[in-house]
């Protein structure tokens, strides 16, 4: 079966209504994925944590940039759940929120890996019956099998992501950087 492309033409998509929702203002888009690099022990997994509460909360991220409302999917591949509990009620205090009136999700420690079909598709099956907006990822290097220098690897790797995305929610990852 032959398939033949779908072409706009420069004035049609300038007359269109496209516009970028963003759930972080200006920083992270609706449906879109994004990571928060550096080097280890620098805070990014409390950050995660934190745009975690921010979102599900509908709060002003960091306390300043406009955010929108979410539920959120917290995957934990990197910490134990005890050290994720610590925190999360350690940033709710100061924040003086109930967690559990909150719309946060988790999963820890269970082996997810978008380097595998199996797992992108239960990925999936919890975004859709949790209505998800916003999927946090500690971190990118343990949720998945390819090798970060192949370009090719991390290729395949980011269609599993964006399978996930694709129209329902955006994924913000925690990476670390080990090259100066």
């Amino acid at each position: 079966r032959r398939t033949i492309l779908k072409v706009i033409s420069i004035g049609e998509l300038l007359d269109s209504d496209l516009r970028v929702e963003f759930v972080i203002n200006r920083i992270l888009p609706e449906f879109g994925t994004a990571i928060l690099g550096g080097a280890p022990g620098l805070g990014k997994s409390w950050l995660l944590l934190r745009t975690a509460l921010d979102i599900a909360t509908g709060s002003p991220w960091l306390g300043e940039i406009p955010s929108k409302r979410q539920n959120v999917l917290m995957v934990d591949e990197e910490n134990a759940a005890s050290l994720v509990m610590q925190r999360l009620k350690k940033l709710a205090l100061a924040a003086q929120v109930d967690l559990r009136a909150l719309p946060i999700f988790l999963v820890i420690g269970q082996g997810l890996n978008f380097s595998r079909k199996g797992s992108v598709a239960k990925l999936q099956k919890v975004i859709k019956r949790h209505k998800i907006g916003l999927v946090t990822i500690d971190s990118f290097v343990r949720v998945h099998d390819g090798e970060e220098n192949s370009a090719t690897e991390i290729a395949r790797v980011m269609r599993g992501v964006k399978q996930v995305t694709q129209g329902v929610c955006s994924v913000l990852f925690t990476h670390h950087t080990r090259k100066p």
